[in-house]
């Protein structure tokens, strides 16, 4: 009839069947102990290159940071030879003076640029403390950066050894065409 279905050409015993069964309910075990081994290994190993990430980040914003710096402190220190430039002529002009007003107009010049000096090598020793922190901020993320490559590595390397361990200890039974056919029998 048209309602029955023609399961295959060949019949096959009741034992060669429950073979087929048992070896898939075998090979099926092998995967569940492999999920089971493998566990939340993407998902640390997922964390990891995320955190990996996030670090780089902050290691370039702190190079960043410090290139910054160091344009700033190479600015004020051509800013404090100006004005010891500045001071110097002022100087001379003052041994030039004709009466008591320009004398103190290139005093407080004088001043000014003496104050000026003052300020930027305040502002020196300041980028020079952010520098020394940031470069100490930054050895201590390369670390990170280090560390975390090594530790994603390894649970990479580890993962993968007990996913072969696993896989290797259980002898994987080869299912021939025959078994897979009866397999679609029912």
């Amino acid at each position: 009839m048209a309602t029955q279905k023609k399961t295959a050409e060949v019949d096959y015993s009741m034992q060669e069947k429950i073979l087929a069964l048992y070896d898939l309910q075998k090979i099926d075990s092998q995967i569940d102990s492999i999920n089971k081994v493998k566990g939340e290994l993407p998902l640390e190993v997922q964390d990891l290159d995320d955190e990996l990430a996030g670090l780089k980040a902050r290691v370039e914003n702190i190079n960043a940071e410090i290139e910054e710096l160091n344009a700033l402190s190479k600015q004020r220190k051509r800013e404090v030879d100006q004005a010891k430039i500045l001071i110097g002529n002022y100087k001379e002009q003052q041994n030039n003076v004709r009466n008591n007003r320009e004398f103190d107009a290139i005093t407080k010049e004088i001043e000014y640029q003496e104050l000026e000096i003052e300020l930027a090598e305040k502002r020196l020793k300041e980028y020079a403390d952010r520098s020394m922190t940031c470069t100490e901020r930054f050895g201590t993320r390369r670390m990170e950066v280090r560390i975390m490559k090594t530790a994603s590595h390894w649970t990479k390397t580890i993962g993968l050894r007990c996913l072969m361990k696993v896989s290797n200890t259980a002898s994987t039974p080869k299912v021939p065409a025959i078994r897979i056919k009866v397999w679609k029998v029912f």
